[in-house]
């Protein structure tokens, strides 16, 4: 499908859900705001946790952005999706989430590495360039080191740029992974990983015109004081959603039943 059938998919997914859509976008803002609030204070009255609480958040950083897609992957299956539910999935999936990041990690890292390299390549040539060419001092061997310096700057320049170009499409050869997990969660990470980069064969492009798709959205979203994106945000995921089953040919969609003893449920219908 293209982008704008994709986009029109999603909108019919949330047709007549868009109020609990924003509901429960607002519900993962504040409880994420609170949570920062919250160890941001204990950091103020205890510095010397800051390293300790910057690790945390680094842990369930990963575990939180797959409970956030396992939230909307319910909503728009029509399953009853409670207020805090992402992060109660987060910390339930700490394990699953990272086996997965951890698999990407590894997937990207030589180019990550390469990355780092040529970005110290860059500073340190063009830097010690710039110092020799300003020396008072001017000999024959200055500018020969000039001259070489700016050299190692140009290398770390252009690895730079390979790099990226090399990066930026694995990263969408992996973007499906935690959709993947949601659905099979007996999967290893490597098996996930290297299922979401078959799947993405052919079809990085159209995930980048889909995601590209959204930029007029996003603007108008900043526009509104960012209000606009509590309804651009469960667009963009049901719209990714949607990208991801028309690949893997469809999901069963999950009736919705009800369910007593849920508090503050969401419903997705």
């Amino acid at each position: 499908m293209l982008a704008s059938q994709i986009r029109q998919q999603a909108r019919e997914a949330l047709a007549g859900k868009w109020g609990n859509a924003a509901l429960l976008t607002l519900s993962m803002g504040v409880i994420l705001f609170l949570m920062n609030w919250i160890l941001g204070f204990i950091v103020g009255l205890v510095p010397i946790l800051s390293f300790l609480i910057s690790i945390a958040l680094l842990v369930i950083e990963i575990p939180i952005s797959f409970g956030i897609i396992a939230s909307f992957m319910k909503f728009k299956r029509n399953e009853t999706v409670g207020y805090a539910d992402f992060l109660t999935t987060a910390f339930a999936n700490i394990g699953n989430a990272w086996k997965v990041a951890w698999s990407i990690i590894l997937k990207t890292l030589p180019w990550v590495i390469g990355m780092v390299v040529s970005i110290v390549l860059l500073f340190f040539g063009f830097t010690a360039s710039f110092v020799t060419v300003f020396t008072s001092i001017s000999t024959p061997a200055v500018a020969s080191a000039s001259t070489g310096f700016g050299i190692l700057g140009l290398v770390g320049f252009v690895g730079y740029i390979v790099c990226l170009i090399f990066l930026i499409p694995k990263t969408f050869s992996y973007a499906l992974s935690y959709f993947i997990l949601f659905d099979h969660p007996e999967m290893s990470g490597k098996e996930i990983v290297e299922k979401s980069e078959q799947l993405m064969q052919g079809n990085r492009w159209r995930l980048f015109c889909l995601s590209f798709s959204f930029i007029g959205w996003a603007i108008l979203s900043a526009l509104s004081l960012g209000i606009g994106y509590f309804w651009l945000m469960p667009y963009m995921i049901t719209a990714m959603i949607c990208f991801y089953e028309d690949l893997t040919g469809g999901s069963t969609v999950v009736e919705n039943t009800p369910n007593v003893e849920d508090n503050n449920p969401i419903q997705g219908e």
